[in-house]
């Protein structure tokens, strides 16, 4: 796993300087109608509605219930490290040494984003033998690390960090105070080679989104009236969606309904991210959060992103079952991934 983060250096300024549009992205398709359970949907095209941020707070949105963010202590008590930041550093890797040849054609000094062009310019091959070379004899522990990672990647797959689990004691919010079930939150990461609209553009196609997700999902579409942007008190640009989806359990469990209330924005660090939550009453918690920590080549153009997703959950009266959690992370990781780079 990577290290934990020091000092990050500053990345071009043309990584952070194109402006998203994500707010008013339409929604790109919605899966045919059948015998529905939840509310109406919204159509295929449809286009979000202006609203205040207080009366986006006072009608649909509670920021307390969004997924914490990991302290020391809990990572400590772990023996993790946060995923959020460790992705950080590795968007900022530069290679401390490579050997003349076996290493795809790259030399001393190469970027990470340099690798995600590459791979963007269908060279998975090369950027294998890079991982390789860093794997075999790595100059630090940030070229291991960062070797670890684009073996992942080339072969278009998620790398998961160090679960944690959230601690009762924290001065958090009362519901996560009160929590009752497990706590426990998984780490994964994956790199996108889109812009963060192509991303939008993506998740908002919840019919291929349905489809990718079969095996989990019977249905999954946006709610009608809740698609919504504006500005923050800070100035920064937001949407806002509820979206319905049926949990497809295998017997003797029945199928699990949940609503998920979803917030696009920028972070503190002006990271693109999602934060998810759930309020349905099968679930004692339901909450993630997706980041997007922006990778630019040595030229200083934008390569991509590094997609970091935190998420957990604890289903009322279905026992814990880890794996299902962390593969249906990785089927939306690898949806989102392909969804977007299509799109570019």
């Amino acid at each position: 796993m990577i290290l934990a983060c020091v000092a990050l250096a500053q990345r071009p300024e043309s990584c952070a300087s194109r402006p998203a549009q994500f707010p008013r992205v339409p929604i790109t398709s919605v899966p045919a109608a059948r015998d529905r359970e939840g509310p109406g949907a919204l159509a295929a095209g449809a286009a979000p509605q202006k609203i205040a941020w207080e009366e986006l707070l006072a009608k649909h949105l509670d920021p307390s219930r969004w997924l914490p963010r990991p302290t020391a202590e809990e990572l400590r008590a772990a023996k993790a490290t946060d995923l959020l930041e460790d992705a950080e550093r590795l968007a900022s890797w530069k290679a401390a040494s490579l050997p003349e040849s076996g290493a795809g054609g790259f030399k001393q000094g190469v970027r990470l984003g340099d690798a995600l062009a590459a791979l963007r310019a269908g060279r998975a091959a090369d950027v294998l033998a890079l991982a390789k070379a860093l794997r075999k004899a790595p100059a630090s522990s940030d070229d291991a690390a960062a070797g670890a990672a684009l073996a992942a990647f080339a072969e278009d797959e998620a790398e998961f960090g160090s679960d944690w689990e959230i601690l009762a004691g924290r001065g958090r919010a009362p519901f996560w105070e009160r929590l009752e079930g497990r706590h426990l939150v998984l780490q994964a990461m994956t790199a996108v080679l889109a812009t963060y609209d192509d991303t939008r553009r993506g998740e908002r196609d919840y019919a291929e989104h349905l489809r990718a997700m079969k095996s989990d999902l019977l249905d999954l579409y946006p709610v009608a009236g809740s698609y919504v942007f504006g500005d923050d008190p800070r100035g920064r640009p937001f949407a806002f969606v509820r979206t319905w989806q049926m949990n497809d359990l295998p017997w003797p469990y029945a199928n699990i309904p949940c609503e998920l209330r979803t917030l696009e924005h920028e972070d503190e660090r002006g990271r693109f991210v999602t934060d998810s939550y759930s309020t349905s009453p099968d679930f004692y918690w339901l909450a993630g959060r997706d980041a997007y920590v922006p990778v630019c080549a040595s030229s200083g153009e934008p390569a991509g992103f590094l997609l970091v997703t935190s998420f957990g959950m604890d289903v009322r009266s279905v026992p814990d079952a880890r794996g299902d959690i962390a593969d249906q992370m990785r089927a939306n990781l690898r949806f989102i991934k392909r969804a977007s780079e299509r799109r570019r």
